[in-house]
């Protein structure tokens, strides 16, 4: 497949170098030309742009159809990953594939740069929550003498709940006593111990109030506004190379092809 991308991409080179001659050729013929190889010229004109229009416009050969088939299934595998997408582990590879594909399915493979370009724009959303996630658990912790693992645990995972009615309470925190005072417990874990109630109660509502604000950090809509983005193209382009996977059509008039 790859050899046979490569032998495709060198006859339109020929067949472009060729009509770019021909043209030169008939616009400004040189003196030296008889006027009767005018029409040959023209000829070669014709026979160029014929050449070339064939290269960008030729089905997929049958025997390579399995292997955009394949192709496909590859690609919907980093989809499910939310991954940018790779056409090969090879680099040299890669190219030559992505150039096969954007021939035959050139809506599709911009999806794909689309694709890519949304998971980069995730994964910058979710870095910047993770560091408001860390400051917020610092100061907090350091205020109340909180552990901070089990504070940034809590608060991811009210971030991750945070417009979900359904979830329920994400921090299920609990005040208790203890032989030595008093202990703040979230789930079944003491995250600060306190010599009197109050020093609990006040490290627990400032907790809950920092959970409850994350839904108005800046970081936490884009985060937010970058998954959804994310999940819309995910099942929008998922269903295009589903529809490639599957195709009997791909090879031969290539019906994909023109619907491209």
């Amino acid at each position: 497949m790859v050899s046979r991308m490569w032998q495709v991409r060198a006859r339109q080179s020929v067949a472009a170098i060729l009509a770019v001659v021909a043209v030169l050729l008939t616009a400004f013929p040189p003196p030296s030309l008889p006027l009767r190889l005018l029409p040959a010229v023209s000829a070669l004109v014709l026979a160029a742009m014929f050449i070339w229009s064939q290269g960008h416009s030729a089905p997929i050969p049958p025997e390579h159809a399995e292997a955009l088939r394949e192709l496909a299934v590859r690609l919907i595998s980093f989809l499910d990953l939310s991954r940018k997408v790779s056409f090969s582990d090879d680099p040299d590879e890669d190219r030559v594939w992505r150039d096969a594909f954007e021939s035959h399915f050139r809506t599709r493979y911009q999806a794909l740069t689309t694709w890519d370009d949304l998971v980069s724009q995730s994964e910058n959303a979710e870095v910047n929550l993770a560091i408001r996630i860390n400051k917020e658990t610092g100061v907090l912790a350091k205020t109340y003498k909180l552990n901070d693992e089990h504070v940034r645990a809590g608060l991811k995972k009210a971030a991750a709940t945070a417009n979900n009615p359904t979830a329920g309470n994400p921090l299920n925190l609990t005040i208790m006593p203890s032989p030595d005072g008093w202990v703040l417990l979230l789930g079944g874990s003491v995250i600060g111990q306190y010599d009197a109630a109050n020093g609990a109660q006040s490290a627990n509502d400032a907790f809950v109030r920092l959970a409850a604000d994350i839904p108005n950090w800046q970081e936490q809509s884009s985060a937010e506004e970058a998954r959804s983005k994310l999940a819309n193209h995910k099942a929008l382009l998922r269903a295009q190379l589903t529809e490639i996977s599957k195709s009997h059509g791909i090879g031969g008039s290539c019906k994909l092809c023109a619907s491209r």
